[in-house]
């Protein structure tokens, strides 16, 4: 095990890692073993705050995560983080009766995602999340895909 921080990386729980070994953090990404390299998230859209839960970060920085959309529910939605910019990829919201996070995101940017208990797939770069289960082989017709992992 090596502590992060004595090496000059952010003190935040690393909450995801591509396979090149790019870090996300709650509100950071990095290359792991180039303390240089930290980039501190942009600011989420009005409305919205950083959550910390799994996200799926590519070998570009691209990532996959849920903002917390600020109300007396405190929902989450789903939206892809690339360039420095959010984009909300489903407006359908997830609350503590379901489940909901991030399967992965690849090169391509497209992202496998679990929202509100339904397993979903939105196509990069700009494709919004739509459910796994309708494009799925018709021998699977009325099987239910509630979670999804990486692609």
């Amino acid at each position: 095990m090596v502590n992060l921080i004595t090496q000059g990386f952010p003190g935040e729980t690393p909450l995801g890692i591509s396979p090149g070994g790019k870090v996300a953090t709650a509100g950071h990404w990095y290359q792991l073993g180039d303390p240089g390299s930290v980039i501190a998230l942009a600011s989420p859209p009005s409305g919205f705050l950083l959550e910390s839960s799994t996200v799926g970060i590519n070998d570009a920085g691209d990532q996959a995560r849920f903002l917390v959309k600020i109300g007396p529910e405190n929902l989450v939605y789903p939206f892809r983080y690339h360039d420095g910019a959010f984009q909300q990829i489903s407006f359908i919201p997830t609350g503590h009766l379901s489940s909901y996070g991030v399967g992965s995101i690849n090169d391509a940017q497209d992202i496998t995602a679990t929202v509100q208990s339904t397993g979903m797939i939105a196509a990069g770069p700009s494709g919004s999340l739509q459910e796994l289960a309708d494009l799925v082989s018709p021998a699977y017709a009325g099987s239910a895909l509630t979670t999804v992992g990486p692609m």
